[in-house]
């Protein structure tokens, strides 16, 4: 009879013991990533990567990595003077450095319920005893309750919900550092934008007075019998056209100026002057392998630590439904001077195990990770439809780099023609060669010449920078140690951008009023 019940015994203890494995098992075979994202193929080169050389040295730098230090390679310090002053005061990455913070701290707070948790209090109650409705007697109590819990962590639920909160937090980093890097992109795109839109002010004000000085000469030949009316009305037709061209293009100079005053939080007035020419640059850039793209993007790594983040949240649903072990420990005292808790024997301790299973809640938790569940399945189509994204935004780069870069020494070479054939044609008009529909229409080709090479500069410009953002670098740690350095000084003090400019360059450039 004994050995029938160690039997039994046994064959409990091996019951409950097959039934926790299976639990346990359960509990960690939870993942709804599928291997489609998990090992994501890239291809092994860009399919419109300009083509290598035959030359060794210059293959490997063209399959060399993209630059950390992109904005260095403008050569422009009056650039990098506005992006510092950009990621010092724009308003949008100020919001995304604290909800970083938040997410930081929720990691704190995650990690915080694996571990016991204890409290302390204490008490101070008067009782008054009555005889007849005379009061006899006065007794004061003190009293002293500490108390404990620690939740056991069976099933690795509590450990899951911190990882979660890991990712997140990771989620969180990548997302502000691919708005640090957006808004240098932007600032420098709206750098270039302005200094194109001052640059075609000035072309357009030149125009003015060199067709100015034609309506003169026109005007003076028709009052001396050698030009026809018709000439001076034509001629006075293009001069008020390109006054109204001016006209527009000052407006386009303000709104140009207003957008990047907004992103160093300056007010958008309008007036920022500045006479410079577009740079133009030469070089190429290495653009690595497709590969590189999923650790260097920082919104394609945002979009893959959110994906882990929701699959440890459905692993943290799928634990909920599994018992909870809990140890409650409490220790109380009571006395009637303060000085006697805790030293006089009368100690009420208790030590309790909860055990807590979910056995019937009308499917809510079933609803719950399947919910979750769902939701790794949508952040996995987003994390897969980023990494297309990626792929194509460098893509559409480099083909566009190229094709710009043959339209501009095309463009290049008409705008040196039709300068030419417009002045020869004023000449011969003035000899009474040719008529002035000839001038006109070579003058007309000679602008539109000048206008199409500055905005092809522009596009230039803002394609490689657009190419750099694609690629995901850096555009510089130096920039990033300035920035941090002025935004120390001003948790302290305002720091205004004149103070940047002065700091930062032996040449400042005022990026805002004094007065601002």
């Amino acid at each position: 009879m004994q050995l029938s019940v160690n039997q039994s015994s046994k064959s409990v203890c091996s019951l409950i013991g097959a039934f926790a494995m299976g639990l346990f098992l359960s509990a960690c075979a939870t993942s709804a990533i599928s291997p489609k994202a998990s090992s994501l193929q890239a291809p092994d080169a860009f399919v419109h990567q300009p083509k290598l050389s035959t030359s060794k040295e210059e293959s490997d730098e063209q399959m060399g990595q993209p630059s950390d230090r992109w904005l260095a390679e403008f050569g422009d310090q009056q650039l990098n003077e506005v992006v510092i002053s950009a990621l010092v005061s724009n308003y949008g990455l100020a919001e995304q450095a604290a909800r970083l913070e938040e997410a930081q701290q929720g990691v704190i707070i995650a990690g915080a319920d694996r571990y016991p948790s204890l409290s302390v209090s204490s008490n101070n109650s008067i009782r008054r005893g009555a005889l007849l409705g005379r009061i006899q007697s006065t007794i004061d109590t003190y009293g002293v309750d500490l108390n404990a819990s620690w939740e056991l962590d069976i099933w690795g639920r509590l450990k899951s919900n911190q990882k979660q909160a890991t990712m997140s937090y990771a989620a969180s980093e990548a997302s502000y550092i691919s708005q640090r890097l957006a808004l240098v992109s932007d600032t420098s795109r709206a750098w270039y934008q302005m200094m194109a839109d001052q640059q075609l002010l000035a072309l357009f004000n030149l125009r003015l007075a060199t067709l100015e000085q034609d309506m003169a000469i026109i005007s003076s030949g028709y009052r001396a019998g050698l030009n026809s009316a018709v000439d001076v009305y034509l001629a006075s037709n293009s001069l008020e056209q390109e006054r109204a061209r001016v006209a527009q293009q000052e407006q386009n100079v303000i709104e140009s100026v207003s957008r990047l005053q907004l992103l160093v939080a300056d007010y958008p007035d309008g007036g920022w002057p500045l006479s410079r020419e577009l740079p133009v640059i030469e070089t190429s850039i290495p653009v690595g392998i497709p590969s590189d793209l999923l650790t260097r993007r920082p919104d394609v790594q945002q979009t893959w630590f959110n994906l882990l983040s929701a699959d440890l949240s459905l692993a943290v649903a799928h634990k909920q439904r599994f018992p909870r072990l809990t140890l409650n420990a409490s220790m109380s005292d009571d006395a009637n001077n303060v000085s006697d808790l805790l030293t006089n024997g009368s100690l009420a301790r208790s030590l309790i195990t909860n055990i807590a299973l979910p056995l019937f809640q009308g499917g809510r938790l079933v609803a719950t990770e399947e919910q979750a569940r769902q939701r790794v399945i949508q952040l996995e189509q987003q994390y897969l439809n980023a990494v297309n994204n990626a792929f194509s935004d460098v893509e559409r780069a480099i083909t566009r780099q190229d094709r710009l870069r043959r339209r501009y020494d095309s463009f290049l070479k008409a705008e040196q023609n039709a300068i030419a054939a417009y002045e020869l044609s004023f000449e011969q008009y003035q000899s009474g060669l040719s008529e002035y529909q000839t001038v006109l229409e070579s003058q007309r080709r000679a602008f539109d010449s000048q206008n199409t090479v500055i905005d092809l500069r522009n596009q230039l410009l803002q394609n490689r920078i657009t190419l750099y953002q694609s690629l995901g670098g850096d555009f510089g740690a130096d920039i990033i140690e300035h920035a941090s350095s002025f935004e120390n000084l001003t948790s302290t003090e305002n720091v205004t951008s004149e103070e940047i400019s002065e700091q930062v360059s032996t040449e400042p450039v005022i990026l805002v009023r004094a007065d601002k």
